[in-house]
């Protein structure tokens, strides 16, 4: 077995723990999502694609292994797992896709490794308590990422960081090394562009 199929283990309430097998190369779209009991996931190494909404709405999801040979993170894969409160993404990392932590609400540390060049719109929106991300210095592509924005409906909140190089601001905003430049609205589609 080299796939998991789409939603193949979706929606149940019986599964506590996840050992994927070292065969499989790929995680289909929504294959985990929406169980209810499930805490544990272990990821062994082979595994090369976590697809998209894979292990999306895990209210309970306390623990997740990823493997050394993960290259791509897809687009909701860790959304809505509020119990989820630490991510180590492997070194050989190179994409994490929109949404791919988004309302991970109790989230306060997540490493990203230094050979991600790509992280997709609104990766990080919503995890209101990790206050800090640095950006690695392969990163050629960047969505908006925002960790906590006030919702829509406070509009007069919203901020639009103008930031010049080398600028290191602590709190909410993203940590940028000193060869970015920022340039995104929280208001809509936008990118951080290496000079």
């Amino acid at each position: 077995m080299t796939e998991i199929g789409e939603e193949a283990f979706a929606y149940r309430e019986d599964i506590l723990s996840v050992k994927i097998p070292d065969s499989v190369k790929k995680i289909g779209r929504a294959a985990f999502a929406y169980n209810k009991e499930l805490k544990v996931v272990t990821l062994s190494e082979g595994l090369e694609v976590i697809g998209e909404s894979s292990f999306s709405d895990l209210a309970k999801l306390e623990q997740i292994t990823l493997p050394s040979t993960l290259k791509e993170i897809g687009d909701n894969a860790f959304a809505r797992d509020t119990a989820l409160k630490a991510m180590h993404l492997p070194d050989g990392l190179t994409r994490i896709n929109q949404g791919a932590f988004r309302e991970t609400s109790n989230l306060v540390s997540i490493n990203i490794p230094d050979n991600v060049t790509e992280i997709g719109d609104h990766a990080f929106f919503l995890t209101t308590s990790l206050k800090e991300i640095k950006l690695p210095s392969h990163l050629t592509s960047i969505g908006t990422v925002q960790p906590s924005l006030p919702r829509r409906s406070d509009p007069s909140k919203y901020r639009t960081p103008s930031l010049p190089s080398g600028t290191k601001p602590s709190g909410e905003v993203v940590s940028l090394p000193s060869n970015w430049a920022a340039g995104y609205s929280p208001l809509g589609k936008g990118a951080l562009r290496k000079r």
